[in-house]
């Protein structure tokens, strides 16, 4: 029994030391481009991409380095940062309303996520590279938690 037991201690160490010893094999740390996009894609008849953002991606921003539109018909409150309230159905019209650089990230949002859809594929269409759409819009952002800012605002 004596000798069952050493023979199988030593068959362990064999295969710990066999598993634990370097690896062949070396990691490369992954490296995120600065233009990489959070959420998730969606595609754009005719070409393009948009990213669909959900109220927790859009909060963990650190910065405000984007401009950030909503995109509705009425005025329900707004996100805090919000830099214009735009009618979607003349967002077309309205594109000197957003950054003249087409790589500049763009984030829209309406009440549920419905119309910003459009003004995201929209944008795409326009050439922006870099645009991501709220995703349940001010109602998902407002149920999760997030502040909802009031302000008295004229849509252009």
């Amino acid at each position: 029994m004596k000798r069952l037991a050493v023979t199988f201690a030593l068959l362990i160490l064999t295969v710990m030391a066999a598993c634990g010893g370097t690896s062949a094999t070396t990691t490369t740390p992954v490296t995120v481009s600065s233009t990489a996009m959070p959420g998730t894609p969606v595609s754009v008849t005719g070409g393009g991409t948009y990213w669909m953002i959900t109220p927790a991606e859009l909060y963990s921003f650190k910065t405000k380095d984007f401009f950030l539109a909503d995109t509705d018909t009425a005025y329900m409150g707004e996100i805090g940062g919000t830099d214009v309230f735009l009618n979607p159905d003349t967002i077309s019209q309205n594109l000197d309303k957003f950054p003249a650089d087409k790589n500049y990230k763009i984030v829209v949002y309406c009440a549920a996520g419905v119309k910003s859809k459009v003004v995201a594929a929209t944008l795409v269409q326009a050439g922006y590279t870099r645009v991501m759409e709220l995703d349940g819009g001010l109602i998902a952002w407002s149920q999760q938690g997030y502040m909802v800012v009031q302000k008295t605002r004229t849509m252009t």
